[in-house]
């Protein structure tokens, strides 16, 4: 099932731009008529058919909204310190989108390493990617760093946990906590986890500590580690 990202003209009308044109057109050679797989990227599904092709564009005609298409009930936010290695979080942010993820903010930590994130057109293009590949139809949203302070102060879930090294509460401990959430804040630490003082904050700010078990993960691994399990508690 080929998913191509579209903008929405007007009632049932569509049209694909740049990449996707190109992609819908010339790599799979869809002609007039043809009936395509189409997502906005805030939430709805569209089944169109190729209405005409043009020198900047597709145009489509749109058939009635499927809202809600591909996603779950959940709301998940993660707040992860930036990595070492840009490759490390681009493969994170994939794998993110696929189990699940709504909103991801890198948060910069005490002992955050020098490392830079990707640029932002190639995390879009990833984050886009990964949305169609795993059959959603919301983009995730993308934020910009922020201070650690900053973001356990913002954080609005029904359900907070920071993983943390120390901690000796298992996440099974929260196993109903999960069930019951509609939303739920996440915090992943830098290599070298959270100072005591940032699991202080945390705390104060709601957080609850988790651990995720007796091996030492990497960032980007504790991360998708938690997010399989929450799948896997909420079963969506």
């Amino acid at each position: 099932m080929q998913i191509f990202h579209l903008q929405v003209l007007g009632e049932h009308k569509g049209k694909l731009h740049a990449e996707e044109a190109h992609h819908c057109v010339k790599v799979l050679r869809h002609a007039v008529g043809d009936a395509i797989h189409t997502i906005d990227g805030e939430g709805r599904y569209f089944p169109a058919i190729i209405e005409a092709i043009q020198k900047d564009g597709v145009l489509l005609q749109l058939g009635d909204a499927n809202n809600g298409w591909g996603e779950s009930p959940f709301q998940l936010a993660i707040g992860i310190s930036p990595l070492a290695k840009k490759d490390r979080f681009e493969w994170f942010l994939e794998k993110s989108v696929e189990l699940g993820i709504d909103h991801i903010t890198p948060i910069l930590c005490k002992r955050t390493g020098p490392g830079r994130l990707p640029r932002q057109d190639r995390m879009e293009k990833i984050l886009l990617a990964a949305t169609k590949q795993s059959k959603r139809s919301q983009l995730p949203h993308l934020s910009t760093p922020i201070p650690f302070e900053s973001y356990v102060k913002q954080t609005s879930g029904k359900l907070k946990m920071v993983a943390w090294c120390e901690s000796h509460e298992p996440l099974q401990g929260y196993s109903t906590a999960i069930k019951d959430a509609i939303s739920i804040d996440l915090l992943i630490g830098p290599e070298g986890d959270f100072t005591e003082n940032e699991v202080t904050l945390a705390i104060g700010n709601g957080f609850h500590p988790v651990s995720l078990g007796e091996n030492r993960l990497r960032s980007e691994t504790a991360g998708i580690y938690l997010l399989g399990a929450l799948k896997t508690y909420l079963a969506y």
